[in-house]
């Protein structure tokens, strides 16, 4: 990025450079390399000139005479070498606190930083082994050789600043999101327009091949391997399959619709997608292996008492497995929901429930337990639905407040609030399943708010300074509400009681921030059985939800 004033990814103004001519982001903390010419500005066009005249110069005593006789002139030609030599020791200890300072921070001002690479994207969880949390892949910058270029990179995470077992050659240079995947050694990156399969335990790329368009990053499967075979959809609505083993493709297709999509339900694909010449949408089980399709559902809900139309869903909506079978399911509709279970290898419809909701479903996932489904609706309440049989219960509103469902402890449900009168204000609220009566709702504490859970590979939230942000995760069968302040640089562990909404006792450790100075940003990677997996202040890191456990980071301090 040589020559650039602005940050290539945020878009702010960069300061000054270090000797090594780089200069670290101090919103989003990305590094950039500064050309020295873009610094340069003449302070002045005119041409020096002496301010001694002649008469002057000749009167100044040589040599001789100031050995001999120390006039003023004399004093003040020592007193000016004495100052120069005052100056010049300062600039020194100037420059060597200065050093010392960036030292401690390990930051890209560092002239000898523990790590050249800067994770700036999204971070990929390998399996773990032997119970032991794996590495992780990321997405980094590599400014090594003076250079600024896009890498992969495997590193461990350890506590003293883990280790960096490869890097890739470089990539593309317009790629910011990598969208990845695994298959046995066989790790999958989705890079603009490209697809690579590299080793995952060397690194090297094994092959490259080119799909239609951009892969399609802003969807959780939208770049999956099933059944051995990676599915890739692309934003010109393509889906390319490839076997590990090849850059030919296994097959393509071109979805009808512009929103069709593809879901993975356990170990079988689904193409929600218009029928050729009908228009009407079916749900297609998919074998991933040929693309031919094996069955075709079309779920529904007819017109009834409660529906005065057939209720359909619409190109590109989501299904869902149904834990522990091969049944799947799905809610759509606008003005009035349906939602159906059915059958996946036959297409057969166990049931139907049907809604006289006034609006639209909202984004977002549901949460879908074995037993259960929970979404929420642009009416502001929350629909239970029993996956056995289909009975569907709105559950009371909180009054004032939108909620979102996240996760199921012990029969209560857990869900984020949002005020929707005067200022907008975070908060928590539980309900319980068996008899759908509400538990509680607070407000989240300091005024925070809940951390974006977009899609991985583009999601992140700026920590600003007054503005800590929330994530309610569950370990074993204890919430825990995990707070990140960027303004403190700390993170706050807090468990909760699912049955009243108190907070325990807030045990504090280090935000984990390459910088001391900025505004950090975070990406939750993934949740892991019992950590948190985050890219922060340039560097990746992985936060035990148990706050007695140290953190683990890469790179070191």
């Amino acid at each position: 990025m040589a020559g650039a004033r602005e940050c290539d990814r945020c878009g702010a103004l960069l300061p000054s450079p270090d000797l090594a001519g780089f200069a670290s982001c101090p919103s989003c903390g990305a590094l950039a390399r500064i050309d020295p010419a873009d610094l340069a500005r003449p302070t002045s066009t005119s041409t020096p000139t002496s301010t001694s005249t002649p008469a002057q110069a000749q009167a100044r005593p040589g040599p001789g005479r100031a050995a001999g006789r120390r006039g003023r002139g004399g004093a003040a030609a020592v007193l000016g070498s004495v100052g120069c030599l005052s100056l010049l020791v300062l600039t020194a200890v100037g420059l060597v606190v200065a050093v010392l300072v960036l030292r401690t921070d390990g930051g890209p001002l560092d002239p000898d930083p523990p790590s050249s690479l800067y994770p700036s994207g999204p971070t990929f969880a390998l399996p773990a082994e032997a119970g032991v949390p794996g590495d992780v892949v990321v997405l980094a910058t590599d400014n090594s050789g003076g250079e600024s270029r896009r890498v992969l990179a495997r590193v461990a995470l350890g506590a003293g600043g883990g280790e960096e077992r490869w890097r890739s050659e470089a990539l593309p240079a317009d790629v910011y999101a990598a969208p990845m995947a695994l298959d046995g050694d066989h790790l999958f990156a989705g890079l603009g327009d490209e697809v690579w399969a590299l080793s995952a335990r060397t690194g090297e790329v094994r092959w490259r091949a080119t799909v239609p368009d951009r892969v399609t990053v802003n969807c959780p499967d939208c770049f999956s391997v099933v059944a051995g075979t990676l599915v890739v959809r692309t934003d010109d609505a393509h889906l390319t399959a490839f076997a590990a083993s090849s850059s030919e493709p296994r097959w393509s297709r071109r979805l009808v619709s512009a929103s069709g999509d593809a879901s993975v339900v356990g170990d079988r694909l689904v193409v929600v997608d218009e029928e050729e010449e009908v228009g009407r949408v079916q749900a297609a089980t998919v074998d991933p292996r040929t693309g031919r399709t094996i069955q075709a559902a079309r779920p529904a809900c007819p017109s009834s008492e409660v529906l005065p139309f057939e209720v359909v869903p619409a190109a590109g909506d989501d299904v869902h497995a149904v834990p522990g079978t091969g049944d799947a399911v799905a809610r759509f509709g606008f003005g009035y929901g349906c939602v159906v279970r059915w059958e996946l290898d036959t297409g057969t419809v166990r049931w139907t429930a049907e809604s006289r909701v006034g609006a639209a479903f909202t984004d977002g996932e549901p949460v879908v337990t074995a037993t259960e489904l929970i979404f929420p609706t642009n009416e502001d309440t929350l629909v239970l639905v029993d996956l056995a049989t289909g009975r569907s219960t709105e559950l009371p509103p909180v009054p004032d407040r939108t909620a979102t469902p996240r996760q199921v402890v012990d029969g209560v449900l857990l869900a984020d609030t949002t005020t929707t009168r005067g200022s907008e204000r975070a908060g928590l609220a539980a309900w319980d399943l068996t008899t759908g009566v509400q538990l509680w709702a607070v407000a989240l504490p300091g005024g925070a708010e809940p951390v974006d859970q977009g899609p991985g590979a583009t999601s992140s939230t700026t920590l600003t300074e007054g503005r800590p942000r929330t994530l309610l995760v569950t370990a074993g069968s204890t919430p825990e509400l995990l707070t990140f302040d960027g303004g403190r640089r700390e993170v706050r562990t807090q468990a909760l009681d699912p049955a009243t909404g108190e907070l325990g006792d807030a045990r504090v450790r280090p935000l984990p921030t390459r910088h001391r100075s900025g505004t950090p940003s975070l990406a939750v990677a993934d949740v892991e059985p019992r950590s948190l997996l985050v890219t922060v202040g340039g560097l990746v890191a992985r936060i035990p939800l148990d706050a007695d456990e140290a953190v683990t980071r890469f790179p070191g301090d």
